[in-house]
C-alpha cells in the first residue's frame, strides 16, 4: 500500500513539473514575440526621422528616373449615396479613396532602426500628388490637402485614405420614370501634372462596398473603373492628363411608385373608358366623368410631387396622364346644355 501511494505522489509531482515547464516555455515564447514586434525604441524612431528627412524635398517627385511618371494606385470605397437630384443633375456620395505609391526617398533597413517597419506621418511632411474631383458640381479643391495622416513603409510604399462628401455632375434621363436606370461617374485627376508626371490607375475593376449603406430610392446594379486620358491644348503644346474614372449604374426602386402612382392611374384610365359606354340619358355619365376628372386632379397634384422636375427630358408618365385627362375632358364636352338640364 505504501509503495502504491509513493508511486502516485511521484507521478503527480512529475506531471506538475511538466505543466510548469510548458508554461515557462510558452511565456518565454510570448515574451520573445512581444519584444520582437516592439523592439524599436524612441531613439530608433527619432534617428530614423532625422535620417529620412534631413534632405527630403516635398517638391520633388519621388522617383529615381524623373523622365518617368509616378503611378498612383487608387481604390474607391463607397459608403453611401446621399442623394441623386434629377433637377440639379447631380449625385452626392459619401466615401473615401485608398491611394498608394512608391516614394524612393523613403526607404530604410528595418534592422538598423530596431526593427521599425513603418511610420505614420502628416501629409505636409512627404510628397503627395495633386488630386482633384474632375467633375465636381460644387467647389474644386485639392483632396490631398486634407489634414489626414498617411502611413509609410520601410520599402518606400506610401498609403493614404482621404475622403468625405463628394458632389459630382451627372446627366440624368427620366423618360422611363420610375423604371429608369442612371449611370454616374466620379472622375479623379490632376490639372497641373500631365500623364508624363503622374498616372492615376484604379487598382480594382469595381468600386468597393465594405462599408456601404443601402439607399432607399436607388439600387446599385453594377460598377466599373477605368483610366481616362484627356488632351488639353496649352500655349506650348498639347498635353495629355491621366484621370481615374469610377462609374456606378443605378436602378430606381420602383415598388413605391407602382403602388402609389401607376395603379391609381390605370384604375382611373379604366373608369375613363367606362364613361364612354354609359348612355348620356342614363343620368350617370356626367357624374362618372366629373368624379373621374376630380380624381385626376388629386392624382396630378400627387404626381407633380413625385416626378422629378427636368426640362431636358420628360417622363412618359407625364404624357400618358395628360392624354388620359384629355379623354376625360372630352366626356364632359359631349353634353349639350339641354341634356345637362334634363339630367
Amino acid at each position: 500500500m505504501a509503495i502504491y501511494l509513493t508511486a502516485c505522489v511521484t507521478y503527480i509531482l512529475l506531471l506538475l513539473e511538466v505543466i510548469h515547464g510548458d508554461s515557462e516555455i510558452e511565456r518565454s515564447n510570448n515574451s520573445a514575440d512581444f519584444h520582437g514586434v516592439h523592439a524599436a525604441k524612441l531613439e530608433d524612431t527619432q534617428r530614423l526621422h532625422r535620417d529620412l528627412f534631413h534632405r527630403y524635398n516635398t517638391m520633388v517627385r519621388p522617383i529615381q528616373d524623373q523622365d518617368k511618371p509616378v503611378t498612383i494606385n487608387m481604390d474607391l470605397y463607397l459608403m453611401s449615396i446621399t442623394s441623386l437630384d434629377e433637377k440639379e443633375q447631380t449625385m452626392r456620395i459619401m466615401g473615401y479613396l485608398h491611394l498608394d505609391w512608391t516614394d524612393h526617398q523613403l526607404k530604410w533597413a528595418p534592422d538598423r532602426y530596431g526593427g521599425l517597419k513603418h511610420l505614420v506621418l502628416p501629409t505636409d511632411k512627404v510628397w503627395t500628388p495633386q488630386l482633384l474631383l474632375g467633375n465636381s458640381a460644387s467647389n474644386f479643391k485639392d483632396l490631398t490637402k486634407e489634414k489626414l495622416q498617411l502611413k509609410v513603409y520601410w520599402n518606400g510604399e506610401v498609403e493614404w485614405s482621404p475622403g468625405g462628401q463628394m458632389t459630382v455632375s451627372c446627366r440624368l434621363n427620366i423618360t422611363s420614370f420610375p423604371f429608369d436606370r442612371q449611370t454616374c461617374s466620379i472622375v479623379f485627376g490632376s490639372w497641373t501634372e500631365d500623364a508624363n508626371a503622374i498616372v492615376f490607375k484604379p487598382r480594382s475593376e469595381k468600386i468597393e462596398f465594405d462599408h456601404y449603406v443601402e439607399n432607399n430610392e436607388w439600387e446599385i446594379e453594377s460598377t466599373m473603373t477605368g483610366n481616362l486620358k484627356v488632351n488639353h491644348q496649352s500655349r506650348e503644346s498639347e498635353k495629355t492628363y491621366s484621370n481615374a474614372v469610377f462609374s456606378i449604374k443605378l436602378k430606381r426602386r420602383r415598388t413605391f411608385h407602382i403602388v402609389s402612382t401607376y395603379i391609381p392611374f390605370v384604375l382611373l384610365a379604366l373608369l375613363n373608358l367606362a364613361a364612354h359606354v354609359v348612355p348620356v340619358m342614363s343620368g350617370e355619365k356626367l357624374m362618372l366623368a366629373t368624379t373621374t376628372l376630380l380624381a385626376y386632379a388629386v392624382l396630378l397634384n400627387d404626381i407633380n410631387r413625385k416626378i422629378p422636375g427636368n426640362s431636358a427630358t420628360t417622363s412618359v408618365l407625364d404624357w400618358s396622364f395628360w392624354t388620359s385627362q384629355d379623354l376625360d375632358n372630352g366626356n364632359l364636352k359631349i353634353f349639350k346644355p339641354s341634356e345637362m338640364f334634363i339630367l
